[in-house]
């Protein structure tokens, strides 16, 4: 599996020292990590497809696997997720990202298990897609800004490939397409999925993050606390605790007296 601030404008207006573009280095740095550890991924995949091209064509000897994520040599790296485009604006209008909106998401359910009956594509996405392609292609339209194409494909992966390594990932990026869409509330919804149906995921760390970040942005403070400050006590060497841990002191330094 592959291994993320937002305060009112008023914290300038009361203490113009404060170092907001701290805030932004960390989340920054977090991005090139992730970004880093994606694209890795995607060579992975892309590996793999053509190991099995090769295979199917009648190619010679065997294939050496490539090395699945989450292995020791990339442990590090992916113990990071990936914010596309992550920016942080502490303005007057409260918590932005510069990003371009997406449409809603459709979903697809996946099939029960043992099921003889195929889900249905999402609309747009070839039926005879592999689901490590849907993967693949779900990347990169996200990584070039396509929100609502990168939604469909991870979904539709998910629909056809629920017990995948990557189901994790692939259902935290629906809920990053939410959140670059500044649909809080359903971007929550989607991180809560990753944090309950994956809970020994590396994911969950940075979902519990996004869910506080999501919560800051509708402008409810105790509950964005509450999810960041399980960031930091349960996940406190990490990147993403670093940033957990600084929203909450923005948070702090802007509330009431």
């Amino acid at each position: 599996m592959l291994v993320v601030l937002f305060i009112s404008g008023c914290v300038s207006r009361r203490n113009p020292d404060l170092k907001t573009t701290e805030v932004q280095d960390l989340q920054n740095r977090i991005y090139e990590l992730q970004k880093r550890n994606a694209e890795a991924q995607v060579e992975i995949q892309e590996l793999r497809e053509k190991g099995a091209s090769g295979s199917n064509s009648g190619t010679s000897g065997p294939t050496s696997p490539a090395p699945a994520p989450g292995t020791a040599q990339n442990a590090e790296a992916q113990e990071e997720a990936l914010i596309p485009g992550a920016t942080v604006d502490l303005g007057e209008e409260g918590p932005t990202r510069s990003v371009q909106p997406l449409s809603p998401p459709s979903s697809t359910p996946a099939s029960p298990a043992g099921s003889a009956v195929s889900p249905s594509p999402q609309p747009g996405v070839p039926a005879g897609v592999e689901p490590d392609k849907l993967y693949v292609d779900g990347y990169a339209q996200l990584n070039s800004g396509n929100f609502a194409r990168a939604q469909q494909e991870f979904a539709e992966f998910l629909a056809r490939s629920p017990e995948s390594d990557l189901a994790d990932d692939a259902q935290y990026w629906i809920g990053e397409c939410l959140f670059s869409q500044k649909d809080y509330r359903r971007a929550i919804l989607e991180f809560r999925r990753v944090i309950d149906q994956y809970p020994f995921g590396n994911r969950v760390p940075h979902a519990f993050l996004k869910v506080g970040l999501s919560y800051l942005a509708l402008g409810d403070r105790n509950r964005a606390a509450e999810s960041l400050e399980t960031v930091v006590q349960a996940f406190p060497k990490s990147e993403v605790a670093t940033v957990a841990q600084a929203t909450l002191d923005e948070i702090k330094k802007s509330s009431p007296h």
